[in-house]
């Protein structure tokens, strides 16, 4: 048994991230392949009790911030965070590091220096471009091998052409909740933590169209272009009803306000419903009769396959790889910060009743990300690094 240990960038923020590492670890176990979670910071019993693999943290604090102290400090403190990796990666005595993230570079010299492999997961679209341009020389120097989520990404990481450079899909927990619409919109309430939706939902409830997305209250999904897009929707449409599901980022909370009293301005405040957290909100997608995505900045977001695997379509911007995603029949793209553009792309899912979406090529697509597969790309992946 071979042991990847997979460097995450940070332990207080729950992202696609951490989420394919926790599917595919018990898929490469089984091929061959033990997955050990490597956090910066100081030892958290939570994540040693929930996580499906071994977890370990090493000193060091999280990635960057726009704050510039925590930044400094982060600089400042990166040889100690090397020695720290170093050590980790000696006592567990890793074949493979996996490091995520573009700023996450402790890790990859540690790996280098303890003469290990060197994977590099390049995931989103949400660094300047200055910063890319600075880093990627490192990157490409000390991996071996440099994976992304989209072939999109390759340009905006200058990797096309590389012999390093490799695309893999992002692995989806293919599990909805059972149930009809209206059986999951009221499991939804029921579970969601910010409570239940205006009680002027309750009327009439069967004849409401519900339009939505899942993500956490965080600039990169442009939750203000959202709420905007949704109003030019509700001043025409009156069974429409918006549904934000997603909790609170522990480093956005700034954000999450702005979003809250934005909802709480708007003249359509009333049809707003922002669920709070649920657990795997993904399984929920079903509640949905439109899936609106606004983000600025993306990797791949799985819970775009996940509303498809709900059958829902899907309206998102382009952001990351989200393009490569959506293809004329399986969904529609539109510019990103454009609030009229994403409503009146909205209004022609209401209009042709998702006319234009081949059911069978969407779930060509969804079949693509299943979680087996995914893992045995990454098992080949491993395996043509050769031996330590």
């Amino acid at each position: 048994m071979k042991r990847v240990l997979v460097a995450l960038p940070d332990q207080h923020v729950h992202s696609g991230v951490h989420e394919r590492v926790r599917i595919l670890a018990p898929h490469l176990k089984a091929l061959g392949y033990e997955t050990i979670a490597l956090f910066p910071g100081k030892k958290n019993a939570v994540l040693l009790r929930k996580w499906p693999c071994p977890v370990t943290f090493y000193f060091g604090l999280y990635r960057p911030r726009k704050a510039c102290w925590h930044n400094l400090k982060w600089i400042l403190g990166l040889p100690f965070s090397v020695l720290s990796c170093w050590r980790a990666i000696r006592q567990l005595d890793a074949d493979i590091i996996h490091t995520n993230g573009l700023l996450n570079i402790a890790p990859a010299i540690a790996a280098r220096l303890a003469r290990r492999k060197v994977v590099w997961h390049l995931i989103g679209d949400h660094y300047p471009k200055w910063t890319v341009k600075a880093v990627m020389p490192l990157v490409k120097r000390l991996s071996h091998k440099m994976v992304f989520v989209a072939e999109r990404m390759l340009n905006y990481y200058s990797a096309k052409g590389s012999n390093k450079a490799v695309s893999i899909l992002e692995p989806v927990f293919m599990y909805q909740e059972e149930g009809n619409q209206a059986a999951l919109r009221n499991k939804l309430m029921e579970m969601a933590a910010g409570g239940r939706p205006p009680s002027s939902w309750s009327a009439d409830m069967e004849r409401q169209t519900w339009i939505g997305a899942i993500g956490n209250l965080v600039p990169a999904k442009d939750w203000i272009s959202f709420v905007e897009a949704a109003e030019r929707l509700c001043s025409r449409y009156s069974h429409l009803r918006f549904v934000i599901m997603g909790g609170r980022s522990a480093t956005q909370h700034d954000y999450a306000e702005t979003v809250l009293k934005r909802v709480e301005r708007s003249d359509y405040r009333e049809r707003f419903w922002l669920t709070g957290h649920v657990p795997h909100a993904g399984r929920f997608a079903g509640v949905l009769d439109v899936f609106m995505l606004a983000s600025v900045c993306e990797g791949t977001p799985i819970a775009i396959v996940e509303a498809m695997l709900a059958g829902v379509p899907v309206v998102a911007t382009d952001a990351g790889g989200v393009a490569d995603m959506l293809s004329e029949r399986r969904g529609l793209c539109c510019p990103a910060a454009n609030p009229e553009a994403l409503a009146k792309a909205v209004e022609r899912v209401l209009a042709e009743r998702a006319a234009h979406i081949d059911a069978r090529e969407v779930a060509a697509w969804v079949e693509k990300h299943q979680p087996e597969k995914i893992a045995t790309e990454f098992c080949r992946l491993y395996q043509s690094l050769g031996r330590r």
